[in-house]
């Protein structure tokens, strides 16, 4: 009897050991990939939603994804800075910093402004932002490093309303 006993404490103990080691995997998995994974998801949303999304709603998130490529350059934005102001600071600061100014990024923030003030959307805004937005985001990703795009992936969002 006392054999049996000891036998199924030391399986119990093999599968605690077991789980332990299975938990810690799945930990250390979510710490290594659940931002990527996120960001990956969001962009991909706000660049092409999976359901159907009204026009000022497709240019509010294109808007964001330009945000989005200015925080991973290095842009400082700032919720008190009106589009139009932070684009033309923006492009200032990319042109200086990569030599050519960031193509998209001003038509971007003029229809994302109309758009933000109630102006209304013209029927071609919608497919102007995402050439606009598409130019940008191209330009960002040519030039930022492998290392600088890896760091973009594991930085996080930058908040939602800046």
């Amino acid at each position: 009897m006392k054999e049996g006993v000891k036998e199924a404490a030391k399986q119990g103990i093999s599968l605690l050991g077991l789980l332990l080691i299975l938990l810690l995997c799945v930990v250390l998995i979510y710490l290594l990939f659940w931002r990527p994974i996120k960001r990956l998801a969001v962009l991909r949303h706000l660049e092409n939603p999976a359901w159907a999304v009204p026009a000022t709603q497709r240019i509010q998130d294109l808007w964001r994804r330009v945000q989005i490529g200015l925080n991973d350059a290095g842009v400082e934005l700032s919720s008190a800075i009106p589009a139009d102001l932070l684009a033309d600071h923006a492009s200032n600061i990319l042109a200086k910093q990569f030599g050519t100014p960031p193509p998209g990024l001003i038509e971007a923030a003029e229809i994302y402004t109309r758009v933000h003030y109630n102006i209304g959307v013209q029927p071609n805004d919608l497919t102007e932002m995402a050439a606009a937005v598409e130019l940008f985001t191209s330009y960002i990703d040519d030039k930022l490093s492998s290392g600088e795009q890896i760091q973009a992936l594991y930085r996080g969002l930058p908040s939602e309303d800046p």
